[in-house]
């Protein structure tokens, strides 16, 4: 807008070209806020580029001690700790089944966006809603849902690749390590934080996974905050290496547009 050394008089109107500028920032955020979720989802190429991640991260290991929470105790009979604890979420026709630390937990409500969608969100930190709804528009800005704590945790998973144009799951795999989620199909992505949902992530593992329909493809990122990034990674692992897709109820949880 136009700056004026005045107190703006009721005969004062806007300039269209104004008008014009505001429309055209709004319309950056919205694909900024979309690219961004793209981004927090962890997907093939979108998540190598904004992680400044490398496919030579270190390999799957075993679930770590449960970073944010209580030592871990592993059961005699398994390689799942005794303080973890299983969580099973809702979305795009699938459900999806995994086991987690116990301190992870369920934040803010599922997302559906155009193109993708966000079926949860758990942490060892409180979120804030960073999506808003306005009059003439809606806008997510990442960057307000939370600053990471020290040693904080955050997992994002859901699906992504439902446009422009038609790409199987196969080809949004994208780069990274293969390494197989529950017999299916997936790339392992290793960051540095940059692209995670909030502020301060420091490390961050990305698991693009073929999930068995004709389009689109599920992800899950696991971002940190903490002096301990290998152990981190080695938690985010275990718990990807949980994880089960399966077909779900039509309708129920986020779904993409």
């Amino acid at each position: 807008m136009t700056i004026v050394d005045h107190p703006p008089l009721v005969t004062d109107v806007p300039d269209p070209r104004d008008l014009f500028e505001e429309a055209r920032r709004r319309r950056r955020r919205r694909r900024l806020a979309s690219g961004a979720l793209v981004i927090v989802l962890g997907m093939g190429a979108l998540a190598w580029w904004a992680s400044g991640g490398t496919a030579n991260g270190p390999p799957p290991g075993h679930p770590g001690t449960g970073l944010g929470g209580p030592p871990a105790r592993a059961h005699a009979d398994s390689q799942i700790p005794a303080s973890w604890t299983n969580s099973t979420f809702h979305g795009d026709s699938l459900t999806v089944s995994f086991d987690h630390p116990g301190s992870w937990r369920s934040e803010l409500k599922p997302l559906s966006f155009h193109y993708s969608d966000i079926f949860g969100f758990l942490s060892n930190f409180t979120l804030q809603p960073f999506c808003h709804s306005y009059a003439t528009s809606y806008d997510c800005i990442w960057a307000q849902a939370a600053q990471f704590p020290a040693n904080g945790v955050l997992m994002t998973f859901g699906t992504v690749g439902y446009g422009p144009g038609i790409e199987s799951g196969r080809a949004l795999l994208g780069p990274g390590r293969a390494t197989p989620i529950g017999g299916r199909a997936a790339h392992r992505v290793s960051g540095n934080g940059r692209g995670c949902l909030g502020t301060g992530a420091t490390a961050s593992v990305s698991y693009a996974v073929v999930d068995g329909k004709t389009q689109g493809i599920f992800g899950v990122t696991f971002c940190y905050r903490g002096a301990q990034p290998g152990k981190f990674r080695s938690e985010a692992d275990g718990v990807a290496q949980t994880l089960r897709l399966n077909r779900g109820p039509s309708g129920v949880g986020a779904q993409p547009s």
